[in-house]
């Protein structure tokens, strides 16, 4: 049996999934909503349609944003790691459907406040979990040689 050929150097894949993890991770403390010179960021609260209290929803973009770097650097540092790669695709997955909360909670306030405007880390937060993924998907799929 021959040996099998080393890990293949995945590094734009966990380059892509790094920067994607960062800027989700600064996109929580952009600015939210705005309303009449007032902004809100991930870390302030915000209403539901309800009225129902939403506390700081930017804190699950912090945990996923660190999970997400922290598998991109294991990636960088090691190569393709099958089981690493499959796990940053869920966990980035997972992260662009968080990153949803920040345009539902910037959409409710705009209801509930009768006006003002979702902010660029609402819609920056989409994007960057949308830049982890594809890191992700680039990284899962090279192939060794």
């Amino acid at each position: 049996m021959g040996e099998r050929a080393p890990r293949p150097n995945v590094r734009i894949g966990a380059t892509l999934l790094m920067a994607g993890a960062i800027a989700h991770g600064a996109a929580v403390f952009l600015p939210w909503f705005s309303f009449e010179g007032q902004t809100l960021n991930g870390r302030d609260d915000f209403l539901t349609k309800d009225l129902t209290v939403l506390h700081s929803p930017g804190t699950f973009w912090l945990f996923f944003g660190a999970v997400l770097f922290g598998l991109g650097l294991a990636l960088f540092l090691a190569g393709r790691n099958l089981a690493v790669a499959i796990i940053s695709v869920v966990v980035a997955v997972l992260a662009a459907f968080i990153s949803l909360i920040g345009i539902g909670a910037a959409g409710n306030m705009k209801d509930v406040a009768g006006g003002g405007k979702v902010g660029i880390g609402a819609i920056l937060g989409i994007l960057s979990a949308l830049v982890a993924l594809s890191g992700a998907i680039a990284a899962l799929a090279k192939r060794r040689r």
